[in-house]
């Protein structure tokens, strides 16, 4: 079968789960180029024992990854930069040290840790893309990490990890258990385990509902993940907020005895956690969530029928970024097969091939000079800055004395701008109840 069903939860395995969010099912998120794929249900349960929330089902993850077409972005270079320089200094980190990563990818993050003369090791179960970080020169091992893996690898080698690194695969694995007796066997007594996930707090407030897809099995919080650590023979010391993927934690765990102290953010967290029922949280998000829908195809039906109006001709819309939230954003807010011409990306995995489900053709940012569009929705909102900034550069460089902004622009998170009639909407996402939870369409003059 192609997936299962959840009926425990998967940090502490209670079987008390309550049901708290459904949302349209979808292809899988990276499922590009395949044939017509099944749609698979896309709910989120709460463990009312722990707090834990997860997908209520669990594709096989051979069919996630073994094609996975996700590479790290140019955009989180400087991310990358900043957590090895960071830990390199924090925990003393020497030319001898180890550092592991689970979910290595393209080896982006092991190679700014091998600049700065540390061994490295990655393991990433997607083989064309491990083979990216091996020609770079990254040692990555092609299978999936888990207590056997590393049973393999520990028995065939004397060193341990001074640091082990799980940037969002702790979201991606439904085996969280199996992942820390691994880390148990390739880290070394007094090494750290240093993992970075999307928070779900950020995730409600900000509205990221198309972060929700079939790769991501946890939306994780400090509290219950503390808990897990300890069950697991870790202990959480230390929480960092970080601004990727929409508002990430940065969690940092040692073997319980450990010699780090543990710092205030632990506590501090947990208690701001504590504030507001989480089950409340979700059912004002999945209310906001169908607001929006309605607002953005208002928004975007009025666009369409006032440029047929005007030319009596459909407009060319295309897609800023192809990343794996694309497939819930468009299914979730209803956009048709016929409504978008082609979507943009940089990722060569990605290019010439179509999206999930809906079929839109990925091409490279070249083809918005070729075939310049009327409106483009930002699929890719985390990285709006520097796409729009590129964008901006092309049109100009190409002497057009102009840029696609001039045109229209319509983003997921963001505004609607149309120059010519100098009209700007912003749908917004009122945080945390002290306004409206509700998301509002609002008018610029």
């Amino acid at each position: 079968m192609s997936f299962v069903k959840n009926t425990a939860c998967l940090l502490c395995d209670s079987a008390r789960l309550a049901p708290v969010m459904s949302l349209e099912s979808t292809p899988l998120a990276n499922a590009l180029d395949a044939p017509p794929t099944p749609t698979y249900p896309l709910d989120l349960d709460l463990c009312l024992d722990c707090q834990h929330l997860q997908l209520g089902i669990s594709v096989d993850p051979k069919l996630l990854f073994d094609d996975y077409a996700y590479v790290s972005p140019p955009g989180m270079r400087s991310h990358w930069k900043e957590h090895a320089d960071q830990m390199t200094r924090r925990f003393s980190l020497k030319p001898s040290d180890l550092v592991v990563e689970v979910g290595s990818n393209s080896g982006d993050l092991l190679h700014e840790y091998r600049v700065r003369g540390m061994s490295v090791l990655g393991f990433e179960p997607a083989v064309a893309i491990a083979a990216i970080a091996q020609a770079r020169g990254v040692t990555t091992d092609a299978c999936f990490f888990n207590r056997n893996t590393a049973l393999r690898w520990a028995a065939g080698s004397h060193n341990r990890a001074k640091i082990v690194i799980a940037n969002n695969i702790f979201a991606h694995v439904r085996d969280l258990k199996g992942i820390m007796q691994g880390v148990g066997y390739v880290m070394a007594p007094n090494g750290v385990f240093i993992a970075e996930v999307q928070y779900r707090a950020d995730m409600i407030e900000g509205g990221y509902f198309d972060t929700i897809y079939h790769e991501h099995q946890h939306y994780h919080a400090v509290a219950p993940l503390a808990a897990f650590f300890e069950r697991s023979g870790f202990h959480l010391f230390d929480v960092q907020r970080i601004t990727t993927h929409g508002g990430s934690i940065r969690l940092f765990a040692q073997r319980k005895g450990g010699s780090y102290r543990e710092e205030e953010s632990v506590a501090r967290f947990q208690k701001e956690e504590e504030a507001e029922p989480w089950d409340e949280r979700i059912y004002a998000f999945q209310d906001r969530i169908e607001t929006a829908r309605k607002v953005f195809r208002q928004i975007l039906d009025s666009f369409v029928w006032g440029v047929l109006n005007a030319n009596d001709k459909y407009p060319r819309i295309v897609g800023l970024g192809c990343p794996a939230k694309l497939t819930t954003l468009a299914y979730e807010f209803g956009i048709r097969p016929h409504e978008i011409d082609y979507v943009c990306d940089d990722a060569p995995t990605k290019i010439g091939k179509r999206t999930p489900g809906l079929g839109w053709p990925i091409s490279s940012f070249d083809r918005l000079l070729e075939e310049p569009p009327a409106l483009a929705i930002l699929f890719a909102w985390n990285y709006a800055d520097s796409l729009m900034k590129r964008v901006r550069e092309m049109f100009l460089d190409a002497g057009q004395g102009t840029t696609m902004l001039d045109r229209a622009y319509l983003a997921s998170r963001a505004k609607l701008i149309d120059r010519k009639g100098r009209k700007t909407w912003r749908v917004t996402v009122p945080a945390n109840g002290r306004l409206s939870l509700r998301y509002t369409l609002r008018r610029r003059r």
